[in-house]
């Protein structure tokens, strides 16, 4: 009965005329009789508010990151120009399709926007091949820098389901005579690496990730697959309200 009032004071702006023309407030017959008329209303209604808390959530997501800005892109590995003026964060995960497409949609925006620095902070979580391949990735990062880094990404990427000790004892084979240097730094259990990588899940779980990938672009929230007209867009608007 009670959540029945609070529906009709709710209701009273779509019920018809004559609903309306009755003393008191509508009945909780006239109530029903309407929403089961007017279904689409009750779902409009439910997929607006959904869509509010959506975008609260969003704002609080990229408030808490900005905020956290300064720890987020400590000794993260780096893309694009290293003194960028445009900042993207991102948390990703290699084995992760979302990941891997958007990956490429931010390749590409970096090559049309030398600007563009790209914070990148590895956040395994679908497994043990995820895992070996951040560490893969970080340990390249620590020994041979940047570039390397850039590059290992692009194959790491690309091994899909193939990810593994295997793929990777393969691929180090292809580093030279720095490879036991990065094998080394990979395998150390208690090193800079998985301190990294810990730092990196109390991160993405202070400020709400729920899933990979998840981008901070410029001061945009994007949770979930970026593609490279999104990136665009977000870049010419926020490059827009800083030159006003």
């Amino acid at each position: 009965m009670k959540e029945l009032t609070k529906a009709a004071a709710l209701l009273a702006v779509f019920l018809p005329v004559q609903a309306l023309a009755q003393p008191g407030p509508p009945s909780d017959q006239a109530i029903r009789d309407w929403i089961m008329a007017n279904p689409e209303v009750i779902i409009s209604s439910l997929q607006n508010h959904e869509a509010k808390q959506r975008q609260v959530e969003s704002d609080r997501q990229g408030q808490t990151a900005l905020a956290l800005r300064a720890e987020i892109v400590h000794e993260a590995p780096l893309l694009g120009n290293p003194d960028g003026s445009f900042e993207i964060m991102m948390f990703s995960d290699y084995r992760c399709p979302h990941c891997r497409r958007t990956h490429a949609a931010v390749a590409e925006f970096l090559a049309r926007h030398d600007d563009t620095r790209v914070s990148v902070r590895e956040w395994p979580i679908l497994g043990e091949a995820s895992i070996l391949g951040a560490r893969y990735a970080l340990a390249i990062n620590q020994v041979l820098g940047q570039k390397a880094y850039e590059a290992a990404s692009e194959r790491i990427f690309t091994a899909g389901q193939q990810l593994g000790q295997e793929w990777i004892d393969a691929d180090l084979r292809g580093l030279g005579d720095r490879s036991d240097e990065v094998q080394a730094a990979m395998a150390t259990k208690d090193g800079w690496i998985t301190g990294h990588l810990a730092r990196g899940g109390e991160l993405a779980q202070t400020i709400g990730i729920n899933g990979t990938p998840f981008l901070i672009v410029g001061e945009t929230v994007v949770a979930g697959a970026a593609t490279l007209e999104e990136l665009e867009e977000i870049h010419a608007r926020e490059t827009a309200i800083k030159q006003r």
